[in-house]
Protein backbone atom coordinates (compact mmCIF):
# COMPACT_ATOMS: atom_id res chain seq x y z
CA UNK A 1 0.00 0.00 0.00
CA UNK A 2 2.76 2.25 0.98
CA UNK A 3 4.80 1.88 -2.05
CA UNK A 4 1.17 2.03 -4.22
CA UNK A 5 0.88 5.99 -2.88
CA UNK A 6 4.26 6.80 -3.27
CA UNK A 7 3.84 5.60 -6.71
CA UNK A 8 0.22 7.21 -7.00
CA UNK A 9 2.13 10.99 -5.64
CA UNK A 10 4.31 10.47 -8.26
CA UNK A 11 2.57 10.58 -10.58
CA UNK A 12 0.44 13.68 -9.59
CA UNK A 13 3.61 15.10 -9.11
CA UNK A 14 5.20 14.76 -12.44
CA UNK A 15 1.57 15.84 -13.89
CA UNK A 16 1.48 19.07 -11.65
CA UNK A 17 4.91 19.60 -13.28
CA UNK A 18 3.72 19.32 -16.64
CA UNK A 19 1.09 21.71 -16.34
CA UNK A 20 3.50 24.04 -14.20
CA UNK A 21 5.26 24.19 -17.33
CA UNK A 22 3.00 24.43 -19.54
CA UNK A 23 1.57 27.29 -17.67
CA UNK A 24 4.46 29.03 -17.69
CA UNK A 25 5.80 28.71 -21.36
CA UNK A 26 2.41 30.51 -22.08
CA UNK A 27 2.63 34.16 -22.25
CA UNK A 28 0.61 35.95 -19.86
CA UNK A 29 -1.36 39.21 -21.81
CA UNK A 30 -3.53 42.08 -20.97
CA UNK A 31 -6.78 42.60 -22.51
CA UNK A 32 -5.18 45.42 -24.09
CA UNK A 33 -2.15 43.89 -25.42
CA UNK A 34 -4.25 41.16 -27.10
CA UNK A 35 -6.70 43.82 -28.86
CA UNK A 36 -2.99 45.80 -30.07
CA UNK A 37 -1.36 42.49 -31.17
CA UNK A 38 -4.88 41.62 -33.31
CA UNK A 39 -5.15 45.03 -34.61
CA UNK A 40 -1.59 44.38 -36.09
CA UNK A 41 -2.25 41.07 -37.70
CA UNK A 42 -5.40 42.44 -39.26
CA UNK A 43 -3.71 45.05 -40.66
CA UNK A 44 -1.65 42.99 -43.21
CA UNK A 45 -5.00 40.73 -43.93
CA UNK A 46 -5.47 40.62 -47.66
CA UNK A 47 -8.01 38.42 -48.61
CA UNK A 48 -10.95 36.15 -45.98
CA UNK A 49 -14.18 34.30 -46.12
CA UNK A 50 -16.76 34.72 -43.41
CA UNK A 51 -20.28 33.41 -42.62
CA UNK A 52 -22.92 35.72 -40.82
CA UNK A 53 -26.11 35.01 -38.66
CA UNK A 54 -28.58 37.53 -37.59
CA UNK A 55 -31.15 37.58 -35.83
CA UNK A 56 -34.03 40.88 -35.11
CA UNK A 57 -36.96 40.69 -32.77
CA UNK A 58 -39.08 44.23 -33.31
CA UNK A 59 -42.58 45.03 -30.86
CA UNK A 60 -44.29 47.77 -29.47
CA UNK A 61 -45.41 51.00 -31.49
CA UNK A 62 -45.36 50.67 -34.88
CA UNK A 63 -45.50 47.07 -34.72
CA UNK A 64 -48.51 47.50 -32.76
CA UNK A 65 -50.49 49.73 -34.64
CA UNK A 66 -50.08 46.93 -37.70
CA UNK A 67 -52.13 44.54 -35.00
CA UNK A 68 -49.11 42.56 -34.29
CA UNK A 69 -47.43 41.95 -31.04
CA UNK A 70 -43.85 41.39 -32.42
CA UNK A 71 -41.84 40.99 -35.57
CA UNK A 72 -38.74 38.61 -35.93
CA UNK A 73 -36.74 38.89 -38.76
CA UNK A 74 -33.52 36.02 -39.46
CA UNK A 75 -30.57 36.57 -41.94
CA UNK A 76 -27.79 34.01 -42.87
CA UNK A 77 -25.07 34.30 -45.22
CA UNK A 78 -21.73 33.92 -46.68
CA UNK A 79 -19.05 35.79 -48.40
CA UNK A 80 -15.52 36.68 -49.44
CA UNK A 81 -13.68 39.62 -49.68
CA UNK A 82 -10.42 40.90 -51.29
CA UNK A 83 -9.38 43.71 -49.58
CA UNK A 84 -5.99 43.53 -52.33
CA UNK A 85 -8.08 44.00 -55.11
CA UNK A 86 -10.97 46.05 -53.85
CA UNK A 87 -13.52 43.16 -54.33
CA UNK A 88 -16.37 41.37 -51.91
CA UNK A 89 -19.15 39.09 -52.86
CA UNK A 90 -22.02 38.04 -50.68
CA UNK A 91 -24.89 35.56 -50.73
CA UNK A 92 -27.80 36.27 -48.02
CA UNK A 93 -31.26 34.92 -47.12
CA UNK A 94 -33.48 36.68 -44.85
CA UNK A 95 -36.68 35.81 -43.54
CA UNK A 96 -40.01 37.70 -42.05
CA UNK A 97 -43.16 36.77 -41.37
CA UNK A 98 -42.84 33.58 -42.97
CA UNK A 99 -41.34 34.67 -46.12
CA UNK A 100 -37.61 33.88 -47.50
CA UNK A 101 -35.83 36.40 -49.73
CA UNK A 102 -32.59 35.72 -51.30
CA UNK A 103 -30.04 38.56 -52.31
CA UNK A 104 -26.69 38.37 -53.89
CA UNK A 105 -23.93 41.42 -53.85
CA UNK A 106 -20.98 41.90 -55.07
CA UNK A 107 -18.34 45.17 -54.55
CA UNK A 108 -15.85 46.07 -57.33
CA UNK A 109 -13.75 48.87 -56.62
CA UNK A 110 -16.16 52.07 -55.73
CA UNK A 111 -19.18 50.02 -56.43
CA UNK A 112 -22.03 48.18 -55.15
CA UNK A 113 -23.67 45.72 -57.14
CA UNK A 114 -27.49 44.00 -55.47
CA UNK A 115 -29.21 41.48 -56.73
CA UNK A 116 -32.91 42.11 -55.46
CA UNK A 117 -36.30 39.77 -55.98
CA UNK A 118 -38.36 41.13 -58.96
CA UNK A 119 -36.20 44.17 -59.66
CA UNK A 120 -32.56 42.35 -60.95
CA UNK A 121 -29.17 44.46 -60.64
CA UNK A 122 -28.88 47.22 -59.11
CA UNK A 123 -25.84 49.33 -58.46
CA UNK A 124 -24.50 52.27 -56.38
CA UNK A 125 -21.80 54.21 -55.16
CA UNK A 126 -19.65 52.93 -51.91
CA UNK A 127 -18.41 55.13 -49.01
CA UNK A 128 -14.84 56.25 -50.36
CA UNK A 129 -13.67 54.97 -46.59
CA UNK A 130 -14.98 51.06 -47.67
CA UNK A 131 -10.99 49.96 -48.29
CA UNK A 132 -9.05 51.95 -46.14
CA UNK A 133 -6.13 49.84 -45.34
CA UNK A 134 -6.54 48.88 -42.02
CA UNK A 135 -9.93 50.10 -40.93
CA UNK A 136 -11.53 47.27 -39.23
CA UNK A 137 -8.11 47.60 -37.15
CA UNK A 138 -8.12 51.23 -36.48
CA UNK A 139 -11.99 51.05 -35.47
CA UNK A 140 -11.23 48.99 -32.59
CA UNK A 141 -7.96 50.36 -31.69
CA UNK A 142 -9.50 52.71 -28.92
CA UNK A 143 -11.87 50.94 -27.82
CA UNK A 144 -11.93 50.10 -23.99
CA UNK A 145 -11.45 46.12 -23.69
CA UNK A 146 -11.94 43.42 -20.98
CA UNK A 147 -10.27 39.80 -21.31
CA UNK A 148 -12.83 36.74 -20.66
CA UNK A 149 -12.57 33.24 -20.61
CA UNK A 150 -10.53 31.27 -23.18
CA UNK A 151 -12.35 29.41 -25.71
CA UNK A 152 -12.32 27.23 -28.66
CA UNK A 153 -13.80 28.47 -32.08
CA UNK A 154 -13.55 25.60 -35.14
CA UNK A 155 -10.90 24.04 -32.77
CA UNK A 156 -8.68 26.61 -32.41
CA UNK A 157 -7.65 28.24 -28.97
CA UNK A 158 -9.11 32.18 -28.77
CA UNK A 159 -9.07 34.66 -26.46
CA UNK A 160 -12.77 36.31 -25.99
CA UNK A 161 -12.49 39.97 -25.54
CA UNK A 162 -15.91 42.05 -24.64
CA UNK A 163 -15.28 45.45 -26.35
CA UNK A 164 -16.58 48.41 -24.65
CA UNK A 165 -16.90 51.63 -27.17
CA UNK A 166 -16.59 55.13 -26.47
CA UNK A 167 -18.27 56.07 -29.49
CA UNK A 168 -21.58 53.54 -29.91
CA UNK A 169 -21.18 54.50 -34.29
CA UNK A 170 -17.51 52.74 -34.08
CA UNK A 171 -20.00 49.29 -33.38
CA UNK A 172 -21.86 50.68 -36.78
CA UNK A 173 -18.49 50.83 -38.45
CA UNK A 174 -17.27 48.05 -37.55
CA UNK A 175 -20.07 46.06 -38.84
CA UNK A 176 -20.42 47.66 -42.08
CA UNK A 177 -16.72 46.94 -42.44
CA UNK A 178 -17.06 43.64 -42.19
CA UNK A 179 -20.47 43.14 -44.37
CA UNK A 180 -19.10 45.43 -47.17
CA UNK A 181 -22.23 47.93 -46.39
CA UNK A 182 -22.68 51.41 -47.56
CA UNK A 183 -25.34 52.32 -45.04
CA UNK A 184 -24.77 55.24 -42.73
CA UNK A 185 -26.49 56.14 -39.46
CA UNK A 186 -28.02 59.32 -38.38
CA UNK A 187 -27.24 61.22 -35.31
CA UNK A 188 -31.62 60.10 -34.27
CA UNK A 189 -30.89 56.63 -34.93
CA UNK A 190 -27.48 56.65 -32.50
CA UNK A 191 -29.38 58.08 -29.69
CA UNK A 192 -31.76 55.63 -30.05
CA UNK A 193 -29.53 52.89 -28.87
CA UNK A 194 -30.13 51.51 -25.13
CA UNK A 195 -27.65 49.10 -24.75
CA UNK A 196 -24.82 47.25 -26.75
CA UNK A 197 -22.25 43.97 -26.71
CA UNK A 198 -19.47 42.77 -28.24
CA UNK A 199 -17.16 40.65 -28.06
CA UNK A 200 -14.53 39.01 -30.07
CA UNK A 201 -12.72 35.83 -30.28
CA UNK A 202 -9.22 36.47 -31.83
CA UNK A 203 -7.00 33.17 -32.37
CA UNK A 204 -3.73 32.47 -29.65
CA UNK A 205 -1.51 31.69 -32.95
CA UNK A 206 -2.56 34.10 -35.28
CA UNK A 207 -3.85 36.78 -33.47
CA UNK A 208 -6.70 37.06 -36.53
CA UNK A 209 -10.23 37.31 -35.37
CA UNK A 210 -12.22 34.04 -35.67
CA UNK A 211 -15.25 35.12 -34.69
CA UNK A 212 -17.43 38.53 -33.59
CA UNK A 213 -20.59 39.07 -31.74
CA UNK A 214 -22.54 41.96 -31.39
CA UNK A 215 -25.47 42.69 -29.69
CA UNK A 216 -27.87 45.74 -30.21
CA UNK A 217 -30.57 47.20 -28.27
CA UNK A 218 -32.79 50.35 -29.62
CA UNK A 219 -36.06 51.83 -29.18
CA UNK A 220 -37.23 54.78 -31.55
CA UNK A 221 -40.74 55.98 -31.42
CA UNK A 222 -41.78 53.53 -29.19
CA UNK A 223 -40.69 50.83 -31.34
CA UNK A 224 -38.29 48.48 -29.24
CA UNK A 225 -35.97 46.49 -31.61
CA UNK A 226 -33.03 43.93 -29.90
CA UNK A 227 -30.54 42.62 -32.96
CA UNK A 228 -27.93 39.67 -32.75
CA UNK A 229 -25.27 39.32 -35.29
CA UNK A 230 -22.88 36.64 -35.07
CA UNK A 231 -20.04 36.49 -37.57
CA UNK A 232 -17.14 33.58 -38.16
CA UNK A 233 -14.14 34.48 -40.09
CA UNK A 234 -11.66 32.05 -42.21
CA UNK A 235 -9.46 31.10 -45.00
CA UNK A 236 -7.43 34.13 -44.05
CA UNK A 237 -5.06 35.50 -47.09
CA UNK A 238 -6.60 32.49 -49.10
CA UNK A 239 -6.73 33.42 -53.05
CA UNK A 240 -10.28 34.68 -53.40
CA UNK A 241 -11.73 34.32 -56.90
CA UNK A 242 -14.23 37.19 -56.94
CA UNK A 243 -15.90 37.93 -60.69
CA UNK A 244 -18.81 40.05 -61.21
CA UNK A 245 -22.08 38.22 -63.39
CA UNK A 246 -21.94 39.82 -66.99
CA UNK A 247 -25.47 40.62 -66.05
CA UNK A 248 -24.44 42.69 -63.25
CA UNK A 249 -22.61 44.67 -65.41
CA UNK A 250 -26.11 46.00 -66.71
CA UNK A 251 -27.73 46.76 -63.53
CA UNK A 252 -29.87 49.31 -63.16
CA UNK A 253 -27.94 52.76 -61.51
CA UNK A 254 -30.22 53.51 -57.81
CA UNK A 255 -29.60 57.23 -58.27
CA UNK A 256 -32.06 56.94 -61.60
CA UNK A 257 -34.10 54.87 -59.52
CA UNK A 258 -34.36 58.08 -57.33
CA UNK A 259 -34.94 60.43 -59.82
CA UNK A 260 -38.02 57.87 -61.07
CA UNK A 261 -36.81 56.78 -63.67
CA UNK A 262 -36.51 52.96 -63.74
CA UNK A 263 -35.85 51.29 -66.64
CA UNK A 264 -37.94 48.24 -67.96
CA UNK A 265 -36.38 45.04 -67.82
Amino acid sequence: MYYMDKKFLAVITVGFLILLIGCIGEEKLTAEQVRDRSQEAMEKVETYAFDMDISMLMKGGEISMMGAKEITMSMSGKGKVDEKNKKMHAETTMSMSGMTMEMEQYIIGDTQYMKIPMLGWVKNRTSEDIWSEGSYANLVKDMGVELLDDEKVDGKDCYVLEIKPKDISKIFEVITQQMGSTSTLTAEDLESVKDVGFKEWIAKDTFLVRKMFVNLQMEKDNTAMDMSMTMRFYDYDEPMKIILPEEAEKAIDMESMAGGMIPTK
